[in-house]
């Protein structure tokens, strides 16, 4: 158990020491040729973790490759994000973005019931050379758009493009305000997801099995069906006028969630916290990749990831110190998100109505 936790270690700790450095990089280098490079050497990695599942050597050279496989996605990650909006344009970016957050969450749902069973079924070391061939051909496909990309609209060697704004309180107030708004949900709520047993039980004096897993599954689909809304509803312009509701709904479910008694009610509250903790989290990598400048985009995604990541270690040690306390937590964690999230609705409507008078 003990080398078990090198794990997220592995999987985090390169994002947090990394991450900004990667975000510099995906702005100062073509960001296809990262996304390609780094997709190679991860398939070098589960070729190598396939090898070493195969001949029994110990968990040492698995941990080792573990935390370069970490290393290599803090690398990966601002790149690939930034890609996005280079290639859907601003009106379909909300729409893409969405489309990644449905992807992302049938992963995590179907993703570790099927790599067990295939485990028990054919053993890990093939899991890891599936992996790795998956990988080749992910990387042969991505090197086909971007040949394809950059031959229609002339991207040079090296470049991302567009012009460079100049930053002013009108630009960075609003980036600011979501990043600030996402540090608040990540540590004062999503490590209620995170932490699900243990708060039930503390929060209800009871630790049922059964409705552990019942709730477990309301929180992964709800988060699932506000990937769903959004692909419908989010675009520009109504982006950020979501973000107050969402914002509200998620406050109000926590708090329900303290009180109510019964089972049924508690497993929809479950469904609606997870919906709107999902979708809130999705909004502000919206707000932020509509706001940024390719010149700037990286550094702002590998920030979005650091508070992302970051916030959700921190509230996670704070519910474990407050142990005793988490009904406390959630009320004030839901008085202070319902404030702040109005100062920054307000401020908003201030900020384009100053804007629309320039």
């Amino acid at each position: 158990m003990g080398m078990l936790s090198f794990v997220p270690i592995g999987e985090m700790a390169p994002t947090i020491w990394l991450g900004y450095i990667a975000g510099i990089v995906a702005d100062k280098t073509n960001r296809f040729h990262i996304v390609i490079g780094v997709q190679r050497c991860l398939a070098v990695v589960a070729f190598l973790l396939s090898t070493v599942a195969a001949s029994a050597m110990g968990p040492t050279p698995a941990i080792i490759l573990w935390c370069l496989n970490g290393t290599l996605i803090a690398f990966l990650t601002p790149a690939a994000f930034s890609l996005t909006p280079m290639m859907v344009g601003r009106e379909l970016l909300p729409k893409a973005i969405a489309i990644n957050s449905v992807s992302y969450s049938i992963a995590v749902f179907i993703a570790p019931v099927s790599v067990y069973i295939l485990i028990e079924a054919i053993g890990p070391w093939i899991i890891f050379l599936l992996n790795g061939i998956v990988l080749l051909i992910y990387t042969a496909v991505i090197s086909k758009i971007s040949q394809n990309f950059q031959s229609a609209v002339g991207v040079k060697r090296g470049s991302v493009g567009g012009q460079r704004r100049a930053w002013s309180p009108q630009v960075t107030a609003p980036i600011v305000g979501t990043l600030a708004s996402l540090a608040i949900v990540c540590m004062l709520f999503r490590p209620i997801g995170e932490l699900l047993p243990g708060i039930v039980a503390s929060l209800h004096g009871k630790a049922d099995l059964a409705l552990i897993a019942t709730l477990t599954s309301a929180f992964t689909f709800g988060g699932l069906f506000s990937s769903l809304i959004l692909l419908g509803w989010i675009s520009p312009s109504n982006a950020s006028r979501i973000n107050g509701p969402a914002a509200l709904g998620l406050s109000v479910s926590a708090i329900a969630m303290i009180w109510t008694e019964s089972n049924a009610i508690l497993t929809l509250i479950m469904f609606a916290f997870g919906l709107t903790l999902a979708m809130n989290a999705t909004l502000a990598l919206v707000l932020v990749q509509l706001e940024a400048d390719e010149q700037s985009r990286g550094k702002l995604v590998s920030i979005y990831f650091y508070v992302y990541s970051g916030g959700t270690a921190l509230g996670s040690v704070l519910y474990g110190i407050g142990e005793a306390f988490p009904r406390s937590i959630i009320v004030f964690a839901s008085i202070v998100f319902t404030v702040f999230s109005a100062c920054r609705f307000v401020g908003e409507r201030r900020r384009k109505l100053w804007g629309n008078r320039l």
